[in-house]
């Protein structure tokens, strides 16, 4: 059995984060989890980081701890580059980061409102696309 910690980036600075990810290493946790949301949920005040960075941000600072988000919503990235950002943390760390996604049609309804509010449309086609007809 493994275990692994929900950790949401916000409301914190990037150091106590890492201090929070390198006590679940001690503790011998298997892995952390990040969120992926433009603004933190019901807290739209609230200083947050973006996913991939932070990801990469504690990938950099530990050596056994595997670091994934809870899903990434691959309505808000291009496909080439977010499989180029999961291929650099991956390789960066020794396979360490694990890729977790949503499908477009998923997230859609629940980020509606933040997309309107950013200003952000969709971009297409999705990564979720490409490996649900298998060009990925």
């Amino acid at each position: 059995m493994q275990f692994h910690l929900f950790l949401p980036q916000m409301r914190m600075t990037h150091d106590a984060i890492v201090d929070r990810a390198l006590a679940a290493e001690s503790a011998g946790f298997d892995g952390i989890a990040f969120m992926d949301h433009l603004a933190p949920p019901m807290a739209d005040s609230q200083p947050m980081w973006e996913a991939m960075e932070i990801a990469g941000w504690v990938l950099a600072r530990t050596t056994t701890l595997r670091v994934s988000h809870l899903v990434l919503c691959d309505s808000w990235r291009h496909p080439a580059v977010l499989a180029r950002q999961v291929v650099s943390h991956d390789h960066a760390s020794g396979g360490r980061f694990e890729l977790g996604i949503e499908r477009r049609h998923l997230c859609a309804g629940i980020c509606q409102r933040l997309r309107i509010e950013y200003g952000r449309a969709l971009v297409g086609p999705s990564l979720g696309f490409f490996l649900a007809v298998g060009l990925a």
